[in-house]
């Protein structure tokens, strides 16, 4: 199969922290497992060309930073090769507008979940500051350089989330109103319980 590393490891930015990410192409696609500190991302062929097609934010990122490790029938880099710039993201940060809503929490309902609750809030921050800077056609995807170049202490505060070991309902509250920013939505649970908004 194919294998690629990605992430800040590829990149060279790693802490003493990071994860190893790397992306297994295999005959199909599987859940994402974990081993030490390696998380291995599966996707067979077909989804990861559809993606490329479609744009992907995660097809780029691999496309400029990932390193190709191992790839005998050159499926990998096909995949990657396909990949289509889209003209604007406005149906992506729709996309993520919808699930941001389940960012409407209290902290009573917060700190039971918390860790849950955190990799949200920086999946949406990073996907929508990833959509900014690609969208002006400056693609950056280290947590690094985006707190550089936005030059914010609330964006240094809401990175803390990503490695937090406790929860920080204040944390938490600022990247959610970040996210609320770059996105440009009110994050509004009409459904009133996370499990009412997930089944509606």
């Amino acid at each position: 199969s194919g294998v690629m590393l990605f992430g800040s490891i590829a990149r060279g930015d790693e802490s003493p922290l990071s994860d190893i990410d790397v992306l297994e192409l295999s005959q199909r696609r599987s859940r994402p497992y974990k081993v030490g500190r390696i998380n291995v991302s599966v996707y067979d062929e077909s989804t990861l060309l559809g993606m490329a097609q479609r744009g992907s934010l995660f097809v780029l990122h691999l496309r400029n930073e990932g390193k190709i490790i191992r790839d005998p029938h050159g499926n990998l880099g096909k995949c990657l090769d396909a990949y289509e710039q889209p003209r604007d993201y406005k149906p992506y940060r729709k996309a993520l507008r919808e699930i941001a809503n389940l960012l409407d929490v209290s902290e009573s309902e917060y700190t039971p979940r918390w860790k849950a609750y955190n990799e949200l809030a920086m999946f949406l921050l990073r996907s929508a500051l990833y959509a900014l800077f690609a969208q002006a056609g400056t693609p950056v995807f280290s947590l690094r350089v985006v707190q550089q170049k936005l030059a914010r202490s609330d964006i240094a505060t809401a990175f803390h989330l990503k490695n937090a070991s406790a929860a920080s309902y204040c944390e938490f509250s600022v990247t959610r109103q970040l996210v609320s920013e770059f996105l440009h939505a009110e994050i509004r649970n009409p459904f009133e319980t996370v499990e009412a908004l997930v089944t509606n």
